[in-house]
């Protein structure tokens, strides 16, 4: 598997390197706007989280640098999501599993067509297992 140097680079990076980024701020007023066209309109969000290749394989392969022990970015977005109220479905340990026997990714952060396959079964099975809504 190819890296990315960058990839490994945010993958290696510090919580405070999230929390100090310069776009975090435009992230929480996203989901807060996100939160108020909710309840303005009556919907549900649901976030899916997709971990990097790094974050994924990071075990698998001797990255330099190597991927920092926390995924700080991945429970960062899982905090905000649910502190919207929002519901979250987190890749990192649903892909997991699948990771173990096969590359996922192309050689850079985008899912290869198998990973997109994979993706599309595990929100399925994660739609079928919602309680249907309220008149159905």
């Amino acid at each position: 598997m190819l890296a990315d140097p960058q990839v490994l680079w945010h993958a290696a990076a510090p919580e405070s390197y999230v929390l100090g980024h310069p776009h975090r701020r435009q992230l929480d007023r996203a989901f807060a706007r996100m939160r108020e066209l909710a309840q303005a309109r009556g919907f549900a969000v649901t976030v899916v989280i997709i971990p990097s290749s790094a974050r994924l394989y990071a075990g698998d392969f001797p990255f330099s640098p190597a991927p920092s022990p926390v995924p700080y970015l991945v429970n960062y977005l899982s905090r905000l999501a649910q502190a919207n109220g929002f519901e979250v479905v987190n890749l990192l340990d649903r892909l997991a599993p699948f990771a173990r026997g096969e590359l996922l990714f192309r050689d850079d952060d985008h899912l290869n067509p198998r990973g997109h396959a994979v993706v599309a079964g595990i929100l399925t099975e994660h739609l079928r297992a919602q309680e249907p809504p309220p008149g159905r």
